[in-house]
């Protein structure tokens, strides 16, 4: 998920967070109270090099330095080598995604709507500049659901799930198609 250009032992990873409403927040503060954690996972630093804003004076709370936000979202995008969305909506997400694509960074998203509205230009972006596509976020209130199934074995391949989950997860219904095999209806 580290683009080539700072692939460099030790270097920080340098993330951009784009929205800071209420998950935005909760997602600055979460890499800064635990960057020590965070490092030791990722195995490098990780740096908050940015927070695109639309209105940077507004009161966030406690703990967040005034000097990270920016309304230039669209050159913070192009200093970082992951870059987390979460302003929702269509525009101008789509183009600060596809912009930080363009520049070598991966994306963590959970635009929903984006996603539902433009899905294969992301992903094909994705592939074109050698970055990564992660939103597992926008499903299942965060559930790891897609990375079993993505990860999961290829002698038992998945073509498509459907699926409803409630709060509880519990209660979930899936339908499973794969190729050349009837679907069960539960």
């Amino acid at each position: 998920m580290v683009s080539e250009r700072e692939d460099v032992q030790g270097a920080p990873v340098r993330v951009a967070l784009i929205g800071c409403g209420v998950v935005g927040s909760a997602v600055a503060r979460l890499l800064i109270e635990h960057a020590d954690d965070l490092a030791a996972r990722v195995g490098r630093p990780l740096e908050l090099v940015g927070i695109g804003v639309r209105r940077p004076g507004r009161n966030r709370g406690d703990g967040l330095d005034p000097a990270l936000f920016t309304t230039d979202s669209a050159d913070l995008v192009t200093r970082a080598d992951v870059v987390i969305e979460v302003v929702g909506g269509i525009e101008p997400a789509r183009t600060l995604i596809l912009r930080a694509m363009a520049h070598g960074a991966s994306v963590v998203t959970a635009n929903k709507a984006l996603l539902a509205e433009d899905g294969p230009t992301l992903y094909a972006a994705a592939a074109e500049h050698g970055v990564d596509l992660y939103f597992e976020a926008a499903v299942a209130g965060g559930i790891p659901l897609l990375r079993p199934l993505r990860e999961s074995s290829p002698a038992t391949p998945c073509a498509r799930s459907w699926g409803s989950s409630t709060a509880r997860p519990t209660t979930c219904s899936t339908r499973w198609t794969r190729p050349g095999r009837a679907s069960p209806t539960r």
